[in-house]
């Protein structure tokens, strides 16, 4: 086996390794006895219905992301969720460790790798599970795609990223300050920022 198809089956294994707690905990109740599953459910069907209330009728990538993968395969939305998540955090994290060799040498960059899965586990143990989350780790793995195509000075990845980011999370628009701050320094055309 290649060292890059080693380093990505790694990859995904600590991305999953993060993700599953919150597959688990779907299993668990809120404090005033509802269960996750069921909440996560209600919320995802009212996405897709686009019966969520503001801000989160703009947050739908993710919802149609699994409802995709449902057609597709006839599995549980929540399985499918918990690999879309595992997918987009080991993306993320790949996107993490190049643009980090930009920087640092191979041990550094796997550490900003070991650092970022740390934080990313940290952050979303406080969160209750849910297919809504998908979002944020789509939102993330776009962001990191899109600050290493900047790095890389590529403008269409970087323009095409922030786009379909948009439709997760609303903060994509900071890929377009990204943009904009490399463009007032004179490194990327204004082009890009449109």
């Amino acid at each position: 086996m290649s060292r890059r198809l080693a380093f990505a089956a790694a990859l995904i294994a600590l991305a999953w390794w993060v993700v599953y707690p919150g597959y688990i905990s779907l299993n668990y109740r809120t404090i005033d006895g509802a269960l996750f599953r069921d909440i996560s459910l209600t919320d995802y069907q009212d996405s897709l219905r686009g019966a969520r209330a503001f801000p989160y009728q703009w947050r739908a990538l993710g919802s149609w992301a699994v409802r995709l993968g449902e057609q597709l395969t006839g599995a549980d939305p929540h399985l499918i969720d918990t690999a879309l998540k595992t997918v987009m955090l080991a993306a993320s994290s790949w996107c993490v460790f190049l643009f980090s060799t930009t920087i640092v040498d191979a041990v550094g960059a796997l550490l900003a790798v070991a650092l970022y899965l740390l934080l990313t586990t940290t952050a979303f143990a406080t969160q209750g599970p849910s297919i809504y989350l998908l979002n944020d780790y789509i939102f993330m793995a776009g962001w990191c795609a899109a600050v290493l195509a900047a790095r890389r000075r590529r403008w269409m990845p970087v323009v095409l990223v922030a786009f379909a980011t948009a439709w997760a999370r609303e903060t994509a628009v900071l890929i377009v300050i990204l943009v904009a701050l490399e463009a007032w320094k004179g490194r990327a055309p204004w082009s890009a920022c449109l």
